[in-house]
């Protein structure tokens, strides 16, 4: 069995082109996992690399109901584990 690393880097991933270099915001770039479907006439485009893990936290306790004192909280006291403050675009 191969590790993760061992994986990316198998030839069957790199001639299916299954690890993609994604743009930041900050001109550099960061590897991801490619759409694994491929289409002959339309390709995937990758434009974002998303959010850190904890970005959208806040925002789903409230719509789940909890009241900020609650979520206060759990932030505190890393219930969820670290909650990404929701300032700036949240990519890393």
């Amino acid at each position: 069995m191969l590790n993760f690393s061992e994986s990316v880097n198998h030839s069957q991933i790199q001639a299916r082109e299954l690890v993609v270099s994604v743009p930041k915001r900050d001109g550099g770039t960061k590897k991801q996992i490619a759409f694994p479907i491929k289409f002959s006439n339309n390709q995937a485009e990758y434009r974002f690399i998303g959010v850190q893990t904890g970005y959208h936290t806040e925002d789903i306790l409230k719509e789940a109901g909890f009241d900020s004192d609650t979520i206060k909280t759990f932030v505190d006291e890393e219930i969820f584990g670290k909650i990404i403050r929701n300032e700036g675009d949240g990519c890393r």
